[in-house]
């Protein structure tokens, strides 16, 4: 597992209901890619968890556990927070790889000042996850990822990305840092004419 400054290009996020072939999932991601692992310590989340850590560790892929600071600790893996449990307390370890949700300049400003080290910021464009959520859209995701990258956080675009997209996010000719779901664990298939 990387340190708390070492982050992956892309974070590939694991919802439930958790799919059978996860591991197949997670084999075809791209390298320098991460997984978060979702559930916020429901049964099903704390079921697969342990083997789901072990497969990524084994395959050299950073590992988050979302919402559930136990299971991270106990687990010795990443840590992914929901934007609101930012403002509670949670337990970490020293280098513990943190980042948290975060929908607007308040939730960057909190994140920053509990001392978590990347953020997912979303959403950048319209999202079948979260339809009624109005997109931050290119430019205002590019100053809020400015003021944060300002204040030491690492920033990942989430929300309607693909790589295609995640170009056009580009800073100063460095690439864009996103996250998503199907994007990355469950691809469209290429067709062929």
């Amino acid at each position: 597992m990387p340190d708390a400054t070492s982050w992956p290009r892309r974070l590939a996020i694991l919802t439930p209901p958790f799919p059978d072939d996860w591991r197949a999932a997670i084999d075809r991601l791209p390298h320098n890619t991460g997984v978060i692992l979702r559930g916020g310590g429901t049964p099903e989340q704390m079921q697969i968890a342990p083997a789901c850590a072990a497969f990524c560790r084994h395959r050299g892929r950073p590992f988050l556990i979302g919402g559930d600071d136990r299971l991270a600790w106990r687990l010795r893996c990443g840590l992914h927070l929901p934007e609101a449990a930012v403002a509670r307390p949670f337990r970490r370890r020293r280098g513990q790889p943190i980042s948290a949700a975060a929908h607007s300049r308040t939730a960057i400003i909190r994140a920053h000042r509990a001392g978590i080290g990347a953020i997912l910021l979303s959403p950048v464009f319209a999202t079948a996850t979260h339809p009624d959520a109005r997109p931050l859209g290119a430019l205002r995701f590019a100053a809020q990822a400015a003021e944060a990258r300002r204040l030491g956080l690492h920033v990942f675009a989430l929300g309607g990305l693909d790589d295609t997209r995640a170009r056009r996010l580009a800073v100063k000719g460095r690439p864009s840092h996103w996250a998503g779901i199907s994007a990355l664990l469950f691809p469209a298939p290429v067709l062929e004419n």
